[in-house]
């Protein structure tokens, strides 16, 4: 998708908008486990539950929120950058849109996503960091 869009408008163009469709994406997600669930961990377990059985990949989260503030989202067989290779940067922006709506919403004004790491460039993950940047 991010190519189609990249050919019609430009790449950064694209990917300004798969990120913020993606952020809506996300905070809808999460304002609906927010009511699902008692705390942002409970609903961050059940989005991690949920986007697993949608087969987004296998997905890890290291919750550092109470040492240094920060969340680690790593996707395993990511399926939003699968077949893509040999980009120069980061491709996975509707999913860090997506993050990004989440961690707003579980942790508060201010957080957001970064994807540190793109098996799109070279590997085999995705990683994400959520912080306040």
């Amino acid at each position: 998708m991010r190519r189609l869009l990249a050919g019609s408008t430009s790449t950064s163009a694209a990917d300004a908008l798969l990120w913020h469709f993606g952020k809506r994406y996300g905070i809808a997600l999460s304002r609906k486990a927010s009511e699902m669930t008692k705390t942002a961990v409970e609903g961050m377990n059940l989005l991690v539950t949920g986007a697993q059985k949608s087969g987004w990949g296998m997905i890890s989260v290291q919750n550092r929120l109470d040492s240094d503030g920060t969340v680690e989202v790593v996707f395993e067989n990511c399926a939003f950058c699968e077949g893509i290779h040999d980009e120069k940067g980061p491709s996975c922006y509707f999913l860090a849109g997506i993050l990004s709506g989440i961690a707003e919403v579980l942790f508060g004004d201010g957080y957001s996503a970064r994807e540190t790491k793109c098996k799109a460039v070279r590997g085999d993950l995705c990683s994400f960091l959520v912080a306040r940047f």
